[in-house]
């Protein structure tokens, strides 16, 4: 049981080892992309969610309107019925 726990605890180092290379990674990417570095600048977002969101929409140029950037990343506008 001993030995499967250090085993454990080895991988659990290696993974975090591999996080923080990945991470600085993504932060070296998102400060030489204007649009992650415009995404960051609101509270609350980082390095890899403006990272997340400019490869899931680009530049935005794509979509016509915001609805339609809006539902590429799963939002659905919601109907408003009467109680």
């Amino acid at each position: 049981m001993l030995r499967i726990i250090k085993a454990l605890a080895v991988d659990l180092l290696l993974l975090d080892a591999r996080i923080d290379g990945l991470s600085g990674e993504i932060e070296e990417l998102e400060k030489r992309d204007a649009g992650c570095e415009r995404l960051t600048s609101i509270p609350g977002i980082g390095p890899i969610i403006s990272s997340a969101i400019v490869a899931a929409l680009g530049t935005g140029d794509a979509f016509a309107k915001e609805a339609a950037a809006s539902q590429r990343v799963g939002n659905r506008a919601r109907q408003h019925r009467p109680c």
